[in-house]
Parts: C-alpha cells; structure tokens; sequence
C-alpha cells in the first residue's frame, strides 16, 4: 500500500495595496477643472459688458485739479468692468498728479467709481518754480495754478522745514512792529537773508535764533531816519547791534542803530 505523502500547503498571497494612482489622477483632474471653471467665472464676471461701470464720482472740492488732469489719469483704467478696475493704479495715478496730497479709489455698486481726493495745501513759494505745501511737500504744479499772494522760500535740498519753521518766527517777531516778511531765503553757506513786504532787506547772518532780529524790534520805536529817508536795508550780523542803509532823495549813506 503506497502512501500519499501530502503536500505543504502553499501561504496565501498578502492583500495588494490599493493603487492610489488613479485617485491621484481623478483629483489633478478636478482640481484643474475646479481652477479651470474659476477662471472662466472670473472672466466671465469681469467683462466690462457684464458689469459695466457706468459713473464716476467725486468726493472732495478741488480747486486746482482740473477735470482734464483727472480724465488722464484714470481713463486708462476704466475698460475692464466694476469687477476688473485696478483700484490700486487707478490711486497710485491720481497721486502722481501734483496737486493730488492723497486719493482714495473705491467701487460702489452696482456700477459707480468714486473717487475721494484731498488737495495739498500750499503755504509758499519755494525756490524758482516750486510750491511748499502745509505739510513740508515740495511739488511742481503748473505755474498758472500758483496760488497768489504766497510768501517766497528757499533753500538747499531737504531745508524746506527749517526755513518754513524760522520763517514763521520771524513773522511773529515783525508783526509785533507792523512789518511782514515776504521772503527768506537760506544761502549755500547758511547765511539767512530775509525782504519784507515794504522791501527792506534784512541779513540775519549764520545764527539759528533770533536774538539779533529781537534787537532790531526792541529798538524799531527809537530808530530816527533822516528827512524823506526809508530803511532800505537792516544787517543784523554785529554782536551788540545793527547797521542800516537808507533810502534817500540823495542816497544817505550807510547808517548806524545801537541798542
């Protein structure tokens, strides 16, 4: 009788792994259709037929910007549609206008721009061709929009504080006489010069303070001119006094105040 011998039962095959593969591929595609769809909702949405703009709004009174400058700087902006304006540009292109201190661009629906512009506020002339506006701008407007009756300032690069600030001192000062400045002027060498309104010159030399312009007031009362002779010039640049020069039918020469 043979025997059977009985053979070794073979192991199981382990479970596959499931492919991811395919999940992989399956979520490529929908996130390329989802980003797909996304760019045609917002191209779509921002077809200026669909959502046209179709006023603009001014917030704020101007008084030196003209609606020409402002055309220019925002029609180029204005072919997209409410959803596709460039709100951004659109202010940055406002505020390079020189009048413009600051703009604010904003959409309000269903199809109205608004713009909201404050103006600079100039408070002198500075230099040759330049306005100095109240909060220590230097800009360059058109020359006929130069406001009138505007004081004259000048200086080296970035003084346009410092002799705004000395100039307001010195008007202070003068008023205190009846006289008003309308010029001051700060040389390369820091030499300070100053005209007032009736033309007289005053050199207020190197120094910082007012110590010698306070002199001159202090002692305006008591200066006596010559028959028919006004003050033409004041220099202040002494340490206990003041020299002046007189205007005269037969020109005076140069005179002497002391305190």
């Amino acid at each position: 009788m043979v025997e059977s011998q009985a053979r070794p039962r073979q192991p199981e095959p382990a479970p596959r792994k499931p492919l991811r593969v395919g999940r992989w591929l399956l979520a490529g595609v929908l996130g390329a259709a989802v980003v797909a769809g996304g760019w045609s909702m917002w191209r779509w949405a921002s077809d200026a037929e669909r959502f046209p703009m179709r006023a603009v709004r001014l917030e704020g009174q101007l008084r030196h910007i003209t609606e020409a400058e402002l055309k220019a700087a925002i029609v180029p902006y204005l072919d997209s549609g409410m959803l596709g304006l460039d709100v951004r540009r659109i202010r940055e292109s406002l505020e390079e206008l020189p009048w413009v201190a600051e703009a604010g661009v904003r959409r309000q629906w269903p199809g109205t721009l608004v713009l909201v512009i404050r103006e600079r506020q100039a408070v002198a002339r500075w230099g040759g061709g330049a306005l100095l506006s109240d909060d220590g701008v230097v800009f360059t407007p058109a020359p006929d929009t130069f406001p009138q009756g505007l004081p004259l300032l000048s200086g080296p690069a970035d003084t346009q504080l410092e002799v705004r600030d000395r100039f307001q001192r010195i008007k202070a000062l003068l008023a205190t006489i009846g006289q008003e400045p309308l010029e001051l002027h700060l040389d390369a060498r820091r030499s300070w010069r100053a005209v007032l309104s009736d033309g007289v010159v005053i050199e207020l030399g190197s120094g910082k303070g007012e110590v010698a312009l306070e002199r001159l007031v202090r002692s305006f009362a008591k200066i006596s001119a010559p028959e028919g002779a006004r003050i033409a010039r004041v220099d202040l640049r002494y340490p206990n006094g003041f020299a002046l020069a007189w205007h005269t039918p037969d020109q005076a020469p140069f005179g002497q105040g002391r305190k």
